[in-house]
């Protein structure tokens, strides 16, 4: 499978919020997937504990689901802290009303287009479980619990997702489709 490049991101903000959370127990693969809100930057995070349901997933080189799609077979793109990719199954799918945190970070590779409205191309989040299992990975390949986390801790992500949005997980390129 193919490498992903992946990038820091410096943690600026973190708030307390409450929402439906996806749980996953993979088959195979690595430890981690990518999701975030918006697919132009994707959080690397510890499988087990993937944030909100509404949130993406990337489930191969170039297309996300939300996290509330996935079921039991279902196939995500799971990745190393290194950007290796393997294809894993999720063995099961749970979602509860639970405690999440919103992380708003900086990154510097987060794709720029200024043509387009209200684009800052360097903010950007994700929610995640409020627990101390819920893990995000840091430039040295070492875990990073939320509970942990604070304003200037780095965590890795990916923005290889070119494109101005996602539209049932395909990049959307020729429409102007604005991700907030």
């Amino acid at each position: 499978m193919k490498k992903l490049k992946l990038s820091l991101a410096e943690i600026t903000e973190i708030r307390k919020s409450v929402g439906d959370a996806c749980y996953l127990e993979l088959e195979s693969g690595y430890p981690y997937a990518l999701v975030g809100p918006v697919s132009r930057c994707l959080f690397l995070v510890c499988g087990e504990n993937v944030g909100p349901i509404s949130q993406y997933i990337l489930s191969s080189e170039n297309s996300t689901n939300y996290l509330s799609e996935l079921r039991e077979g279902s196939k995500i793109l799971s990745v190393s802290c290194t950007g290796e990719t393997k294809d894993a199954v999720v063995k099961k799918s749970k979602v509860e009303r639970t405690s999440c945190i919103l992380l708003k970070a900086r990154c510097e590779d987060v794709f720029d287009d200024k043509s387009m409205p209200y684009y800052r191309p360097s903010e950007v989040s994700v929610f995640i479980q409020d627990s101390e299992e819920s893990r995000l990975v840091n430039g040295d390949c070492r875990h990073a619990s939320v509970r942990d986390l604070s304003r200037g801790s780095k965590v890795l992500v990916y923005t290889g997702l070119h494109g101005y949005g996602r539209h049932f997980g395909t990049g959307v390129e020729n429409i102007e489709l604005i991700e907030q």
